[in-house]
């Protein structure tokens, strides 16, 4: 592959050689076949063993990395982050950094004060809203009011990640607070929030927080790893004024909606690949084509920003203090 500089080519380069970066790697290779893709990870053995599986050329070092790039994604352990988008930031470098973008609401907030001086792109990884039942969901609520809200998750974890529940919330309940955002138009008021752990069984929990937002609507958060695979599911129910919305991923393609005593089933517009789980790599795919669009300015800023990012980690941080007391 040639290497040779050219200004109409965009330079991608990721920051951490795990899986997440894998399938941002696919993604990337999906919208723009002609970028060209880095790749640095502190561990040089497995940035090499990465370049090599996804035709990518591995950084030395992190400065190589930002003085061959236009653009980076942070797909790096959570606690690497904030210095990450720091340095980024002063290389004057675009951003997508994997959610949560930081450790706590103060790492956060600093993180976006870097980066409303500068001109870049900065992106959080909320790929949940480019599922396509969400783009349904948002369409449906349109001309009603919305009273409840019920969003529930379940995934198999990875590695030890049922030992450590405060990682379901900070890695899957996230997402949910940023869908409530975005379906309810407001956020959650911290003030008013329960939380509960909910035993599955002998090994696998569930995470649930119930409460309001400041524009008074009701919600339920269900976030979940598991053990098995016939349990896997993604699943909202949103009550508005007229109608109920239900849907449930294990019904694939099809969602709810009940008004006036009479239940329409409804198609997705886009066919879902089985062997996923749910939309998740093609909603990667759609939110880093937005994000490169983003860039290279063709379109308006649809990706989740630094500062939805900082309003769901104000949110999470209250959430984990009020789990910690329970």
């Amino acid at each position: 592959m040639n290497w040779e500089d050219s200004n109409n080519i965009l330079n991608i380069g990721i920051i951490g050689a795990g899986f997440a970066a894998g399938v941002h790697s696919k993604a990337l290779k999906s919208i723009d076949c002609s970028m060209r893709q880095y790749i640095f990870d502190v561990n040089d053995e497995i940035a090499k063993r990465f370049s090599d599986e996804y035709d990518c050329k591995a950084a030395k070092t992190l400065d190589d990395l930002f003085d061959s790039v236009d653009a980076v994604i942070i797909a790096t352990p959570v606690w690497t982050h904030f210095d990450f988008v720091r340095k980024a930031l002063e290389h004057n470098k675009h951003i997508l950094c994997e959610k949560p973008m930081a450790q706590s609401y103060a790492e956060a907030k600093e993180m976006c004060g870097l980066s409303e001086i500068t001109s870049v792109i900065c992106a959080v990884g909320f790929n949940y809203r480019f599922f396509d039942i969400t783009k349904s969901l948002q369409n449906e609520i349109k001309n009603t009011t919305v009273e409840e809200i019920h969003l529930s998750i379940r995934r198999l974890f990875r590695n030890d990640w049922r030992r450590d529940e405060t990682s379901v919330l900070s890695d899957l309940g996230i997402h949910l607070i940023d869908l409530l955002s975005i379906l309810s138009g407001g956020k959650i008021d911290v003030d008013c929030c329960k939380t509960q752990m909910k035993y599955i069984n002998a090994c696998d929990y569930e995470s649930i927080v119930k409460g309001y937002t400041d524009n008074n609507i009701a919600f339920c958060l269900e976030a979940a790893r598991i053990d098995n695979p016939k349990d896997v599911r993604f699943f909202v129910q949103i009550k508005c004024d007229r109608k109920i919305i239900k849907y449930d991923s294990r019904t694939m393609q099809i969602y709810s909606v009940t008004e006036g005593g009479k239940t329409q089933m409804k198609s997705l517009s886009n066919e879902i690949n089985k062997e996923d789980f749910f939309d998740f790599y093609d909603s990667i795919m759609l939110q880093d084509k937005e994000w490169v669009a983003a860039i290279r300015g063709k379109n308006n800023f649809v990706v989740a920003s630094f500062n939805d990012g900082y309003q769901s980690q104000i949110a999470l941080d209250r959430i984990l203090q009020l789990n910690d007391s329970r």
